[in-house]
């Protein structure tokens, strides 16, 4: 079960990327070729009246979106070549922007349906480091260790950084900002503060002594929620550029599929309403984990793209497109190759247990 469902939002994820593309091409005056659901040989295709081929395709795995003239030069005054600059950096860049909708959209939804947890203090544990610095009820906690702290997360992901190092921590206490320092204590959960933080239910999860969360909040959580996903993607690739974790540390598609199965084994055994937050979690963070690695300026990516358009914008001419062709074939190719190693690692890792 696990893996069909890992299919079907891999899927969504793509086919939804490939519509962002699709839509601000159609609005551009960019004439789309096809739009496939789906990879592989084609089941099904039906062209439309404005000429574009609506296809169904054997492996339900995402789509594309075909544009005229996008990987070679064209006359047609519709191909993607024949456009502006400013419109062609549109398009590229709408398939990234639906992602990061998609996210935001299904984190609205988990909000308002689970509630959420706030960075308000509500308790304090007795013996914690919090309690001896003087922190209290009612406080709110707005930076850890140098991180702004918006969201319950990003006060786990400070703690996790900072090792066990005395930090600095600034709560707001009515009108005032107040700034201490201490060393977290080491639980068997990690490194805690020994504070927890107020609660709000959802519509699903509405329970007696528990408030129901503002309806902006949701709006502020969902955003914050996506914020803190992109932050730690990008750690996560300033880590591999510095060296100070390996290549082999990233997780693919099987990786990916091993963490959603133990989610899916945990949830299923609490219900459905479970099972369907923990997966639509899961969408969330990987949708918006696919927006920040395209937008990475690699060839073969948009934001390899999009470096070219800057290009052609800046200097008022485009980058020969047997040259581009060449360097985003070879971007794919590296691509390819670190895809098959992260594959690689992924199954050695599921058969040594690692």
């Amino acid at each position: 079960m696990s893996i069909v469902i890992a299919v079907l939002l891999f899927g969504a994820i793509i086919l939804i990327h490939e519509f962002g593309h699709f839509i601000a091409a159609r609005k551009c005056g960019i004439f789309v070729e096809e739009f496939a659901i789906g990879m592989g040989p084609k089941l099904y295709g039906r062209v439309s009246g404005k000429g574009t081929l609506y296809s169904v395709r054997l492996l339900p795995f995402g789509g594309f979106c075909k544009m005229r003239g996008e990987d070679e030069s064209s006359d047609d005054p519709g191909a993607f070549t024949s456009k502006p600059v400013w419109k062609r950096v549109i398009v590229i860049l709408a398939g990234v922007a639906m992602n990061f909708a998609l996210s935001f959209a299904v984190m609205v939804f988990i909000s308002a349906a689970s509630g959420y947890q706030t960075a308000s203090v509500s308790e304090l544990s007795a013996g914690y480091p919090a309690e001896a610095a003087g922190i209290r009820p009612g406080d709110t906690i707005l930076s850890v260790g140098g991180r702004q702290v918006h969201i319950f997360y990003d006060i786990k992901f400070a703690l996790s950084e900072a090792d066990g190092q005395p930090i600095t921590v600034v709560v707001r206490r009515g009108g005032e900002r107040l700034t201490t320092r201490l060393a977290p204590k080491l639980t068997e959960d990690g490194y805690l503060l020994g504070v927890k933080t107020t609660v709000y239910s959802g519509f699903l999860n509405a329970r007696e002594g528990v408030s129901a969360a503002p309806a902006l909040g949701h709006l502020g959580n969902a955003f914050y929620t996506n914020v803190f996903y992109v932050k730690t993607a990008l750690h996560g690739l300033g880590q591999l550029i510095t060296l100070k974790i390996g290549v082999d540390a990233l997780s693919g598609p099987v990786g990916v599929t091993s963490a959603l199965s133990d989610a899916y084994t945990e949830a299923v055994q609490y219900g459905f309403v479970s099972v369907l937050i923990d997966m639509l979690s899961f969408l969330a963070f990987l949708s918006a984990n696919v927006g920040v690695f395209n937008l990475l300026p690699l060839p073969a990516l948009d934001g390899g793209r999009f470096v070219f358009l800057v290009i052609e914008g800046i200097f008022r001419k485009p980058v020969k497109r047997e040259v581009e062709g060449m360097i985003h074939f070879a971007g794919f190719a590296l691509l390819m190759i670190l895809t098959v190693f992260i594959l690689y690692s992924d199954i050695m890792k599921l058969a040594t247990g690692g």
